[in-house]
């Protein structure tokens, strides 16, 4: 089974794109159309267009908070391949995840911000120990995938 999140993260981004054309207009309309009036519900044009500028920050935090990552899930083969990367703005930085079958352990998913964050901490057994890799936010899975992803998961988890 292959899970991969391409189409949902390019979605991601265009309305990134248009979220910030917008506001730039926004910002841009309040400067230029506001200057015919010196007021504008009791703040000038400038305190406008800082209220514009705050509120663009401010989705742009809330979307960070939730850690959003680029998916590409197979179990196709002798490995469980977990490819993910960050769609932020700063960590652009490719991992991957390369786990054989038969030493597979388990995962645990863990719950934040109201069960809205998830994230998956994938294991893997070796001679004497259990060993985590780093817990990967699969928020950007619908329920339908999040639910493939863990079926296919509990197949292999201590073959």
């Amino acid at each position: 089974m292959i899970i991969d999140l391409q189409r949902t993260v390019i979605r991601m981004q265009l309305r990134r794109f248009v979220v910030l054309i917008i506001f730039v207009l926004l910002i841009l309309a309040s400067m230029f159309m506001l200057s015919l009036q010196q007021r504008y519900f009791g703040m000038t044009k400038y305190q406008v267009a800082l209220i514009f500028g705050l509120i663009y920050l401010l989705i742009m935090s809330v979307e960070a908070m939730f850690e959003l990552y680029y998916i590409y899930f197979s179990d196709e083969g002798d490995l469980i391949i977990f490819r993910y990367f960050s769609t932020g703005y700063f960590n652009r930085k490719k991992q991957v995840i390369q786990i054989p079958k038969k030493s597979f352990s388990g995962y645990e998913i863990t719950d934040s911000i109201l069960g809205l964050k998830k994230k998956i901490t994938l294991k893997q057994r070796l001679k004497t120990s259990v060993v985590q890799y780093p817990p990967v936010s699969i928020t950007l899975l619908n329920e339908k995938q999040r639910t493939q992803l863990t079926e296919t998961l509990d197949k292999y988890k201590d073959i």
